[in-house]
């Protein structure tokens, strides 16, 4: 508490565990700079003091509220409305990171507050990528993330910075999680390391779990999730369309996908492949 403005405030101090890194202190350092510039009502204020500090700390408004994963507990079978009002506030607050060309990197239920009011607002970001600053993209240390793989972007472990599609996806993982009380990809993101690894995953629809979800919900969240961050969408505002308005492309069910022309056509090239191969190598049999 502020002895002068009577103003409750949380603050935050480097962890003892690292105070001899020197990249961590400078990411510490770095955090409250990154604060002071987003302006939004769903992103913490920090405060910047007048006074001259005597050691390294930094001072964030007190949110009064619930983590979202205590939310979730707390709040079993939410209305889709609200998730949905929810889900659009994280991702204005998440845009007016983009607005000043940074990177969350970390969105995970553990760093969201509800509000009694239930309005969402982001209360960390220790994990930020800043462009002009950090000039060398560094993944996530595998130490650091494992307790939030399951909604980091996957690729980013493989030293691609995906930009705001890596963010999408966190804000996407929650959302499907917020809807199921399950994650899309299982714990299975947990083990993955390599590009073949990553590309045997498997999305699991999500009106799986809750079969109230349409279609076009689902495959709206699918494509925000896509492991090839080129088919992701290319914005939060284009996600969050499909998201509360069904895309003509998402109304066909997924069994008569396989049906399409682009489907048949990519199947019959493929035999196509498969038949040629077979072929030249009997052929090659034969002239031995």
């Amino acid at each position: 508490r502020d002895l002068e403005t009577d103003q409750i405030w949380v603050m935050k101090t480097p962890s003892r565990n690292y105070e001899d890194d020197t990249a961590y202190i400078e990411r510490f350092i770095m955090e409250e700079w990154v604060g002071s510039r987003i302006h939004s009502p769903h992103v913490v204020p920090v405060y910047i003091p007048n006074r001259a500090k005597n050691f390294l700390y930094y001072l964030m408004e007190f949110i009064e509220g619930v983590a979202l994963d205590t939310w979730m507990t707390q709040n079993p079978s939410p209305k889709p409305a609200l998730v949905i009002q929810l889900v659009r506030q994280m991702a204005d607050g998440l845009k007016s990171f983009h607005q000043r060309e940074t990177l969350h990197q970390d969105l995970k239920p553990s760093n969201i507050v509800v509000r009694p009011d239930n309005s969402a607002v982001i209360v960390d970001f220790g994990s930020v990528f800043v462009a002009g600053i950090n000039e060398i993209f560094v993944p996530l240390e595998r130490d650091r993330i494992l307790g939030t793989m399951n909604y980091s972007d996957p690729v980013f472990r493989l030293g691609q910075n995906t930009g705001i599609k890596g963010d999408m996806f966190s804000l996407a993982a929650i959302t499907y999680e917020m809807f199921t009380h399950k994650l899309p990809f299982g714990n299975a993101l947990e083990s993955c390391e390599t590009p073949q690894q990553l590309a045997k995953l498997n999305y699991i629809p999500a009106d799986r779990y809750n079969p109230i979800i349409p279609i076009w919900f689902d495959r709206a969240l699918e494509k925000a999730m896509m492991i090839n961050p080129t088919q992701r969408y290319d914005s939060i505002d284009q996600m969050m369309q499909d998201l509360t308005q069904p895309s003509p492309d998402f109304l066909v069910p997924r069994e008569k996908e396989q049906k399409t022309p682009n489907a048949l056509l990519f199947w019959q090239l493929m035999s196509l492949v498969w038949f040629m191969t077979a072929l030249f190598t009997l052929i090659a049999f034969w002239l031995k």
